[in-house]
Formats: C-alpha cells, structure tokens, sequence
C-alpha cells in the first residue's frame, strides 16, 4: 500500500510537469510568427494595432507589472497584520473577532473572481473614484496622480482589488508560519519584560521572515495572472500605452487576453496573444520558483 501510494504521488508529479511543459511547447511554438515579426522589439514597442498588423507588448507588460507590485505593497503588510491578529499563538485579540476575522479571510478565498469583480464595479469603483478625483486636484502636479479617471477605472482600482483577492494568500501563510514557532520564544521574551506587540515585532516576525517573502512571492504571482476581476475594473483603453499615472485606466496581459482572443481572427493576431502569453507564463514561472526556492530554504 506504501508503494501504491509513493507511485500515485509520483505520478501525478510527472503528469502536472507534462501538462506545464506541454502547455510551454504549445505557446511557444503559436508564438513564433510573432516572435519573427517583431523579436525583441515586441518588448519595447506599445504600438498595438491588429489591423495594421502592428504588435507591441510594453504597455501590458508595464500594467500587469506595476498593478501587481502596487497590490504587493499594500498586501503584505496587511496580510502580516491578518496574520498576526487572526493567530491564536498571538492571542493580541479577543477570541470572538479573532474568529470573525478568520472567517472573512476565508470567505474571500472562497468567492470566484468574478464576483469579487463585480464588487469591484458597484462598491470599490464608486468610493475611489471621489478620491482618484482628489488626488488629481490637489497632486495633480505629481506625475503619478497626472490625469483624470471619471469612471473610477484605473490601475489605481486594480491593486485595491488585487490586495483583497491576494490577502487570504498572505494572511493563511504569516499564520501558518507563526503557529509553527517554538512556544518557548514567545514565553521566554515575556518573560524578560517584554510585551506582547515587543515580542511580535522583535522576535516572531524576525523569526518567519522567509515565510513572509514566500507568500509575498506568492502573491505576486496569484496578481500577475489574474484576469476576469482586473479586467472589470481596470479600464483597458482602446489605445494603451505606458502611462505612469496611477488613477488613469491601463490594460495587462491577462484582461487583453480576455477582451481580444475571443474575437482575434488573424493569424498573426493570434500569435501575438500567444507571445503575451508566453511572457506571462514565463514570468509566473520564475516567480512560483522563486517562492518555492525560500520555502525550501526555510524548511531547511
């Protein structure tokens, strides 16, 4: 029976590294027309006019990009915040709000990204847009906040979303790594004077900050591929470009994909959205490699 089970495990080891090489080689080779056509141009160009037969990918690689490393700067210290507080290690909470708090972070993971999406359209469109407003009028001068955004849709409104798609990640992975610590380091901090937030702050966060990295890592990767909500709320102009403005609307890779291969016709087209994919496929890749290299270290 050990053996049976050892060889079912290994099995689909090697069938899920056959699907992803498969899934490479298929990419790849739909995305040779394209790489012909434009080389390494394709990443230096935003021109993207299928009609004319013009392909560049900056402006989606940017959005994707920077929306992901912005939802990354407000998920992780939140996240670690979640995880803290929702940790019974930790008791820094009653025992009613700790579980109330478990119970959203759940509930988010579990919803489909497209609900989260059309939350995104009626509730968090609606209450940034007033604030998109604001900082246009008072930091319009600031290049990051340059523009105007009525609809509320902008990259600005996808890495809020983002930070609430990804912060069950975060949060689940900060809890798991601190309920893994020795019981004696916070009993012996506590008991040389110190309080429980000196004690988190000065010992148990210090102790998983490689778990800390990993699920940041993580996320990272969750943000880059995903597409239906980000797609509802990020604008997708019908002429992107590199635009450095936070509150004016910007494309990724993922919501071009979904807005244009249904409709992509042209041979040459297609590749084009394959030479996308293979770009987000790439950059997926070495971030899950990334965050699995910590982890191993950590375990170590």
């Amino acid at each position: 029976m050990h053996r049976l089970h050892n060889s079912i495990i290994s099995l689909t080891a090697y069938a899920s590294a056959g699907v992803l090489l498969w899934l490479l080689i298929t990419l790849a080779v739909e995305a040779i027309p394209a790489v012909r056509l434009s080389g390494s141009n394709f990443f230096l160009s935003e021109a993207w006019f299928p009609e004319q037969g013009e392909f560049g990918g900056k402006a989606f690689i940017f959005g994707s990009i920077a929306s992901s490393l912005l939802a990354l700067l407000g998920v992780v210290p939140l996240g670690v915040a979640v995880g803290v507080v929702s940790n019974s290690y930790l008791p820094v909470c009653p025992r009613w709000l700790r579980l109330l708090i478990i119970g959203l972070v759940d509930l988010t993971a579990s919803l489909p990204s497209v609900a989260i999406g059309f939350w995104g359209i009626t509730v968090l469109l609606p209450l940034l847009q007033p604030l998109q407003h604001w900082l246009n009028r008072q930091l319009g001068w600031l290049f990051l906040f340059a523009g105007n955004a009525p609809s509320g849709a902008s990259l600005l409104s996808a890495s809020v979303l983002l930070v609430v798609m990804t912060l069950p990640l975060v949060a689940s992975l900060c809890c798991a790594a601190l309920n893994r610590l020795p019981p004696e380091l916070r009993n012996s901090s506590m008991a040389l004077g110190l309080t429980e937030w000196e004690t988190i702050w000065q010992y148990c966060l210090p102790a998983i900050g490689r778990s800390i990295l990993s699920s940041a890592i993580l996320a990272l990767g969750r943000a880059l591929g995903e597409t239906m909500a980000v797609t509802m709320v990020i604008g997708n102009p019908t002429r992107p470009r590199v635009n450095w403005s936070l509150i004016q609307p910007a494309s990724t890779i993922p919501s071009l994909l979904a807005n244009q291969f249904p409709e992509a016709l042209e041979p040459l087209h297609i590749s084009a959205l394959m030479y996308l994919a293979l770009i987000l496929f790439g950059i997926t890749l070495i971030t899950n490699l990334c965050a699995v290299a910590i982890a191993n270290l950590n375990a170590r």
